[in-house]
């Protein structure tokens, strides 16, 4: 453990600039948009809170604070923790990369479809990672429905929301052709991907 800023052996990273750090990821995040200029690191110490002010030091185009992370106990509650933080890290990103894509700072090209995902799947090693892009998929498409775009989940929310603002149902004929258009649209795009997909392995 590097002493030069006060930083002992032992002392917890509870926050750095205000946001906590509940994992390594958090920790590297933090580093990186520290951009080489000083950060406030509010540590725990034998039961007291102390707040030191450190830069961090730049190789190779990374940043770091002169700190090893020890890692968590492997126990039970430990992974319910940290998972369910993961999770919602993950489910944030998820939205993150759709804003990026409808802002253009995310192209079509970098998506990926069933058979993008059945590649990614042929190369996981062992049950752990199978069940890692299970999940992963899972909360995707989770997210991805909830999108207020119709034919998806997310869409139907807002026409019954419309319906209630307005006090009475779309008629039927309208209803059908919104959803209908939205459906081409999907439909087209899944097979933009997928070509994608397919042009990417071969």
């Amino acid at each position: 453990m590097h002493k030069k800023f006060g930083i002992q052996a032992g002392d917890k990273i509870l926050k750095i600039n205000g946001k906590a750090i509940l994992h390594k990821g958090d920790f590297d995040k933090a580093m990186v948009k520290s951009k080489g200029e000083e950060i406030e690191v509010l540590i725990e110490r034998e039961g007291e809170e102390k707040i030191f002010n450190v830069k961090p030091m730049e190789e190779n185009g990374n940043y770091y604070m002169g700190v090893y992370l020890k890692m968590a106990e492997n126990n039970f509650a430990n992974n319910v923790y940290y998972a369910f933080f993961q999770t919602g890290e993950f489910a944030f990103s998820v939205v993150d990369n759709l804003k990026m894509l409808f802002t253009g700072n995310v192209s079509i090209d970098q998506m990926m479809g069933p058979v993008g995902i059945g590649e990614v799947v042929v190369q996981t090693n062992g049950v752990a990672d199978f069940i890692y892009i299970l999940a992963v998929v899972s909360i995707s498409l989770g997210f991805t429905n909830l999108l207020p775009f119709p034919p998806l989940d997310g869409g139907k929310v807002v026409i019954l929301l419309l319906e209630a603002i307005r006090r009475k149902p779309l008629k039927e004929k309208t209803e059908i052709t919104i959803q209908m258009i939205g459906f081409i649209f999907l439909i087209g795009l899944a097979i933009l991907v997928t070509c994608n997909d397919v042009t990417r392995i071969f």
